[in-house]
């Protein structure tokens, strides 16, 4: 692992970058465009940081780094991840490689938050969504609004009790709502079960929110601990998930 601290703001597009004055303007109700914007990630992996190291685009090319972290505060224009394919934004990288972005004003459960939508993301392209939406069981609910009414409504229906699965980063195995970590309505889930991937025997277990202890780092802490970590194969698919969370360059091809 190498570390560069930078004492300055990420480039923008158009070359944008801020000023002390020009961030505390973002602390605003209606901040201007240019807080929104992303960084401009081909400017930030391709500039010398750090003479040590050179680029970020340098480093990965040597295999000295296999992917980048990005750290900052809020408004910086960060994603929580994101896969850049070989060849494009380092020319002189041919496999795809991951960037994480990570706030200085969150805590490790956002961190956990960002790598489970970086699982979600990688896990999903490489064994399909037929495998993954049986693991999970509530993918569809991610269009669903943040409200979180005190009991299920038509726009955030009650969950099946009799027929719960694993769940996802938003929506654990018993939540109506985003970000419903907390909630004791119990479950019968085959989360246990997909340790055994690809034999599942069927088996279920009643769970609720004291399973994870009712916080989002508890639960996305079980909930990864859910991915089967096996060797080998199974009809094309790894047996081993974490496989397409931190070997992208092999698994997946963008």
């Amino acid at each position: 692992m190498h570390t560069s601290v930078v004492r300055d703001y990420p480039v923008k597009p158009g070359g944008f970058r801020f000023t002390n004055a020009t961030y505390q303007g973002c602390f605003v109700d209606s901040p201007p465009g240019y807080c929104t914007a992303l960084i401009d990630y081909g400017a930030v992996l391709n500039t010398v940081f750090d003479q040590r190291l050179g680029t970020a685009c340098d480093a990965l090319r040597q295999g000295r780094v296999d992917e980048v972290w990005l750290w900052g505060g809020p408004w910086f224009g960060y994603l929580e991840w994101r896969l850049v394919p070989g060849g494009t934004l380092c020319p002189a990288v041919r496999k795809p490689f991951v960037v994480m972005g990570f706030s200085y004003e969150r805590g490790e459960p956002e961190m956990l938050h960002d790598l489970g939508h970086r699982a979600e993301g990688l896990i999903q392209t490489g064994i399909g969504f037929g495998i993954w939406d049986r693991f999970d069981g509530q993918r569809g609910r991610y269009g669903q609004d943040f409200a979180c009414p005190a009991q299920p409504d038509a726009s955030h229906p009650e969950v099946d009790a009799t027929d719960a699965h694993a769940g996802n980063v938003h929506f654990p195995p018993n939540a109506y709502c985003h970000y419903q970590y907390d909630r004791d309505f119990g479950v019968l889930s085959d989360a246990d079960d997909w340790a055994n991937f690809p034999d599942l025997t069927g088996r279920r277990t009643v769970l609720n929110s004291n399973t994870w202890g009712g916080t989002q780092q508890g639960f996305l802490i079980w909930w990864l601990g859910r991915f089967p970590r096996h060797a080998g194969f199974a009809s094309g698919v790894e047996r081993d998930w974490w496989r397409y969370v931190y070997f992208a360059t092999r698994t997946v091809h963008a």
